[in-house]
């Protein structure tokens, strides 16, 4: 999700503030980028192997679990 950066950050006020206050908007900004970046290669990755094993007509051979069966035989 994109997050909303402080006020502070807002280009218009950025001439008006101090150099390190500057260089905290651009680090928050940079983080920003990197998540959204990183959102959107998680989210393709997965989108991606989906319709890949969709795609392929073979059935899954991991296991996502195990039914185990107890109880006398019958």
């Amino acid at each position: 999700a994109d997050a909303m950066l402080p006020a502070q950050c807002n280009p218009g006020f950025l001439d008006e503030v101090p150099p390190r206050i500057r260089k905290v908007c651009a680090a928050l900004s940079t983080i920003n980028e990197l998540g959204s970046a990183m959102e959107n290669y998680i989210y393709d990755r997965v989108l991606n192997d989906g319709i890949s094993l969709m795609d392929s007509g073979i059935k899954r051979k991991d296991v996502d679990h195990v039914f185990l069966r107890f109880g006398r035989r019958r």
